[in-house]
């Protein structure tokens, strides 16, 4: 089962470093979470992705205590795709928006230790974060993560030092098999696992390639250890975005696969490649 503790994008590199205490003062009116902060930088980005969906509330499970889901009309940050899907499908407008989100990892660099460093993309560690729109925290309407995982004990590790509680993924890189010849060179299978639940993702990258596309920012919200709420942004600066053709398919029986499978559209990209960003946490 999915824990509720904790697209397209690519990151290779993570330094973490925890703000120390800072003494409390008159002049000091930093709160808690501004003293204890940490800002992982993102260098030389590989890949990833991001899957976006609409989830049924009714049959949502592991939502953090106190968050209030928020339906798709009317939300202000609702992906163009989605809003298109509840303008012809009006049903499905109390459905909530959520991302589904996987990075590549090649180099991490994090409290003491060096995390990653191995060229070869399909043994990169991952970081999965599944995000549904909710209020709670800060009590603003935002991404509440659903969960965050990784399939790098390191990584894990060096999350924790963070506050975070990142459970495991597998994931695997490789050609798409075929039965009437070799595998086509263009295309590549990403198979990630999450608990009882595998996703599979057949394609290649479109042609409409952009070279140094706009920087992107994603903010959301996670409920940290001592049940704390947690902010992060994540803001990349990529080298490049291009669209993914493919198909996208989700195996298991368990509440996540089922909540992935209810969804009348799992939109899949673009892709973003190379560059740089920075994840913030307070």
């Amino acid at each position: 089962m999915l824990r509720h503790s904790m697209v397209s994008v690519a990151l290779l590199g993570i330094i973490a470093t925890a703000g120390a205490p800072v003494e409390a003062t008159a002049q000091d009116g930093a709160d808690d979470a501004e003293k204890a902060r940490t800002d992982w930088h993102l260098t030389e980005a590989r890949k990833g992705f991001c899957i976006q969906l609409l989830l049924d509330p009714a049959k949502l499970r592991d939502v953090p205590d106190g968050v209030r889901l928020l339906p798709a009309e009317g939300y202000a940050e609702l992906h163009p795709v989605l809003r298109g899907v509840v303008k012809a499908q009006p049903e499905y407008k109390t459905w909530s928006p959520s991302s589904l989100c996987f990075y590549y990892l090649g180099r991490v660099v994090g409290a003491s230790e060096k995390i990653g460093g191995n060229p070869n993309p399909a043994k990169a560690p991952v970081l999965g974060i599944w995000t549904v729109a909710g209020v709670a925290g800060t009590g603003r309407p935002g991404n509440i993560v659903l969960d965050l995982r990784s399939n790098d004990g390191d990584l894990r590790d060096a999350a924790e030092h963070a506050g975070l509680e990142l459970e495991k993924l597998t994931s695997t890189i490789g050609p798409v098999p075929r039965e009437d010849g070799p595998p086509r060179s263009e295309e590549r299978r990403y198979q990630i696992k999450l608990g009882k639940t595998l996703l599979v993702w057949d394609g290649k990258g479109g042609e409409d390639t952009t070279t140094t596309p706009a920087p992107v920012s994603w903010d959301w919200q996670v409920r940290g250890q001592n049940r704390r709420w947690i902010t992060g942004r994540l803001t990349l600066k990529p080298a490049a975005s291009t669209p993914m053709l493919g198909s996208l398919r989700v195996e298991g029986n368990d509440p996540a696969a089922r909540a992935l499978q209810a969804s009348p559209i799992r939109y899949v990209g673009p892709s973003y490649e190379g560059g740089e960003g920075e994840l913030r946490l307070r």
